[in-house]
């Protein structure tokens, strides 16, 4: 009797499409709706592990191959809600959700792949007993997120379900014995691709994990184990009078939360994930186990290893037991909410209340298109425009009064509207609002994937940085709504595009990329609260890019003499051009040529002495595409931009040789067309070739 098929790759999607619910509520109803998990007898274990078959291993050497994340993470994981992964793996094949063919990049990681060694399994089988499955539908459904837009071509090759600290060190011990990646999994709820497994391994579901250890009342603290909900936790603290005061999306856990330094609406009054943990336990790739601290609120005894672990996304350890901060009950908040013309307004507002010394607890801003995704959703007939939402605790009169101060300044920034309320149910209904925008965003376009993303800048350069990303936003055909944490200069952009669109899709990622940059130029990072994942990790290198050089060093380095400066740049070159303007990814080739010829020629002269000083070399030509370069602020431009660059420098260089030129630039075509960053079809490329034998024509009858 031949295997059953396996499920549909987005079964899950089409659950949320027929049920008409949002897709993270759709996920979690799927889930319970299928079987927790198959469990095999150790002898079905023999079995083939996939009724997928298996393809054939790529080439690393071939140009057209990928390769997969770098070796040296072989220890990673996405710690429940969060994680990244890494090294050689064993896995078999999942379903190709890649739009355009296997040409297309962007929102799917690829990873090589060996086979199971059944020793293996069975080892870990020896103590986990039932609590193991390598049942497809089980790995598939682990290996493909519920709430990210990014995919991966392999699933994990195991789920293990540990109930114990001692078990998740027999699995971690047997993974790095056998060199196999981790990827620890809780609510799954990120949405950055945590908890991918590209290259397969051992996915270690935290769920069994969920007990709340101890609770210390009067130290306002509780141990718990990282599969516990924040949900969860909150009931059970409530008739105590306490709460823990983090609220990421429904289902996040402890565990992802630490791994993904999380926050949430209230970091502008109790802080991110950092300052809410004492101390935690983690098991390291050896299966040591590490205790990052005692449960006193402060300690200068050495190193900082609990901070050193959160957010560091399980490429540290597997996290077992977190220590946590809580916090009294409010006795009494106010809710309010306040209309503005544009979401500068809005932002200035916050940021004022902020300066003012107002203790607000809570400071959302949603823009126009969110408030229409609410009325939409909802049935409401608020004004789509730009609004402000607050919340203020502590005792009645402090509340109101905070309340009223900020009232006062919303009037000074063409604030209207103004409302706020006190009565317990009114307030819930209030904050409702916010509470569903993103549902509401989804069910503008329930047939469209959603691409969020978040950005985080210093709170002086919030409302510049939303009103650029908002131009941008508001230019671009697809549907994008803007959600802000305008107390600490996080905001979040829902970008809906069609997934069978690849033209959607691309647009998708520009704009992505678009805010990422900005926020990186303005000293800023590319992601406040959501983590790496595997969808930020280009954009890891740009937090706080530069070498740590000031002004005055550069004075300084002046005062000793230009010419001194000048050997020494000879003597120990570091390549960088510095461009008066910043080249985005789409801007025409020839208008990137025009722009990179200033810096170009002044790159040259100020390196080589003059442009016909450089030396007859060949290979000297080719050598710009190297170039570390960078643009104004800490974003660095991308291989693309780079290779564009070295085609300004080499078409600017007079003295180059025609053919050299032209040896040049097939040199780059190459080099494109191998790390398919550019061409997506040959048109492209016939196009681009085209272009640069009449580029060397051109310049060889000016020479």
């Amino acid at each position: 009797m031949p295997p059953p098929p396996p499920p549909h790759p987005d079964e899950h999607v089409v659950f949320r499409l027929s049920s008409g619910l949002p897709p993270s509520m759709a996920a979690s109803l799927f889930r319970l709706s299928r079987p927790r998990r198959v469990l095999l007898p150790l002898s079905a274990l023999r079995l083939p592990l996939s009724t997928q078959p298996l393809p054939q291993p790529r080439d690393p050497s071939s140009p057209n191959s990928n390769r997969g994340l770098p070796a040296f993470l072989s220890f990673l994981a996405a710690a429940a809600a969060g994680g990244i992964t890494g090294s050689v793996a064993l896995c078999d094949a999942a379903p190709d959700h890649r739009v355009g063919g296997k040409d297309s990049t962007e929102l799917v990681v690829r990873g090589e792949r060996k086979r199971v060694p059944q020793q293996f399994i069975e080892e870990l089988a020896s103590f986990l007993g039932e609590n193991l499955t390598v049942d497809y539908e089980e790995r598939s459904f682990h290996g493909t997120p519920q709430n990210s837009f990014h995919k991966a071509v392999n699933v994990p090759d195991v789920v293990v379900f540990p109930k114990s600290q001692y078990e998740v060190r027999k699995i971690v011990m047997t993974c790095n014995k056998y060199k196999v990646p981790i990827v620890p999994y809780g609510g799954a709820t990120s949405i950055e691709g945590h908890t991918l497994a590209p290259h397969g391994g051992v996915c270690i579901d935290m769920s069994s994990m969920k007990k709340i250890k101890s609770l210390h009342v009067e130290d306002m603290d509780v141990v718990v184990e990282p599969g516990v909900g924040w949900i969860e936790l909150n009931e059970y603290l409530k008739p105590h009078g306490l709460f823990f005061p983090l609220d990421p999306g429904p289902g996040a856990t402890i565990g992802g939360m630490c791994a993904t330094r999380c926050s949430g609406s209230l970091a502008v009054r109790y802080g991110t994930m950092r300052d809410n943990v004492i101390n935690l336990q983690a098991v390291l790739p050896d299966g040591d186990v590490v205790k990052t601290g005692s449960r006193a609120r402060k300690s200068a005894a050495g190193y900082d290893l609990t901070r050193l672990i959160i957010g560091s996304e399980g490429t540290l350890g597997v996290i077992t037991e977190v220590t946590l901060r809580l916090q009294k009950l409010p006795s009494h908040s106010v809710v309010a909410m306040c209309n503005f013309q544009t979401v500068k307004d809005a932002a200035d507002v916050a940021i004022a209340s902020m300066h003012s010394g107002i203790q607000v607890s809570r400071v959302e801003l949603l823009d126009e298109v969110q408030i229409r995704a609410i009325n939409m959703a909802n049935g409401k007939s608020l004004p789509e425009v730009p609004t402000l939402m607050f919340e203020f605790i502590g005792t009645e009169a402090y509340a109101l009064e905070q309340t009223l101060l900020v009232q006062k300044i919303a009037a000074e920034h063409h604030g209207s509207d103004f409302v706020f309320v006190e009565e317990p149910n009114a307030k819930e209904e209030l904050w409702k609002i916010r509470k569903e925008a993103l549902w509401a965003g989804f069910a503008m376009k329930p047939d469209h994937e959603a691409m969020i993303t978040d950005v985080c800048v210093p709170l002086s350069r919030l409302a510049e940085c939303i009103s650029v990303s908002k131009q941008l936003l508001d230019a671009s055909p697809l549907t994008c709504l803007v959600i802000a944490h305008a107390g600490d200069g996080n905001f979040h952009t829902i970008i809906l595009f069609d997934p069978s669109q690849e033209e959607e899709r691309r647009e998708a990622e520009r704009l992505n990329h678009f805010m990422v940059h900005t926020a990186l130029s303005m000293e800023g990072t590319c992601t406040g609260e959501h983590g790496v994942g595997t969808g930020k990790m280009k954009a890891v290198p740009g937090e706080g890019a530069g070498d740590g050089v000031t002004e005055d060093d550069e004075k300084d380095k002046g005062r000793a003499g230009s010419q001194q400066h000048h050997e020494s740049r000879k003597a120990h070159p570091t390549p960088r051009l510095h461009l008066t303007n910043q080249v985005p990814d789409s801007m025409a080739v020839g208008s990137v040529v025009q722009v990179c010829r200033g810096a170009a020629t002044e790159y040259v002269h100020e390196t080589f002495g003059s442009v016909t000083a450089l030396p007859e070399d060949t290979n000297t030509y080719f050598m710009s595409y190297k170039l570390q370069l960078t643009v104004p602020g800490p974003a660095r431009l991308n291989k693309r931009t780079r290779t564009l660059l070295s085609l300004g420098v080499i078409c600017t260089n007079s003295s180059i040789h025609a053919w050299h030129r032209l040896l040049g630039l097939l040199h780059i075509l190459t080099y494109l067309q191998n790390t398919r960053e550019w061409f997506t079809s040959w048109f492209h490329k016939i196009a681009f070739l085209l272009y640069t034998l009449l580029v060397t024509v051109i310049y060889s009858l000016r020479s």
